[in-house]
């Protein structure tokens, strides 16, 4: 599964959210997952890579005002 670790806020909260290919959060164990950290977030989704099938993972990031993804796996 190709995954992408995104930057969402709500309600005032900031959270870096791993989503599948269609734009919905992971879950495991009934927990999203996220992480209110870039690198944590990377941290974590490294972490569940074998465990959960990730064959690739990108990260948000903006540059110039454009949104672009970096690829850490």
């Amino acid at each position: 599964m190709n995954i992408k670790i995104e930057h969402w806020t709500s309600t005032g909260h900031s959270n870096w959210v791993l989503v599948d290919e269609d734009g919905q959060p992971i879950y495991r164990n009934a927990w999203a997952l996220q992480k209110s950290t870039r690198k944590e977030a990377e941290t974590l989704a490294l972490h569940f890579a074998e465990e959960l099938g990730f064959t690739s993972i990108k990260v948000e990031y903006w540059y110039k005002g454009e949104r672009r993804f970096k690829q850490i796996k």
